[in-house]
């Protein structure tokens, strides 16, 4: 997901998606070119990992192995 989005960011809608149903279960991965304060506090608090950018493919690829339980 990335974090900035236009009309919605993307920890607001990642906080949305949570709350329905046909989304359950499904693992979220935050990816931006500015990293805040505020919005690494803000990932942190609503469990989302975080990536900046430009993308540490290996990194990445082993956070989502991680989500998928895989790791």
């Amino acid at each position: 997901m990335d974090v900035h989005l236009p009309g919605m960011d993307g920890i607001e809608t990642i906080t949305v998606m949570r709350t329905m149903p046909q989304m359950a279960g499904v693992r979220y991965v935050a990816v931006t070119a500015s990293v805040m304060p505020a919005q690494v506090a803000a990932l942190a608090a609503a469990g989302i990992p975080l990536h900046p950018k430009p993308i540490d493919r290996e990194r990445l690829m082993s956070e989502v192995e991680s989500l998928l339980g895989r790791a």
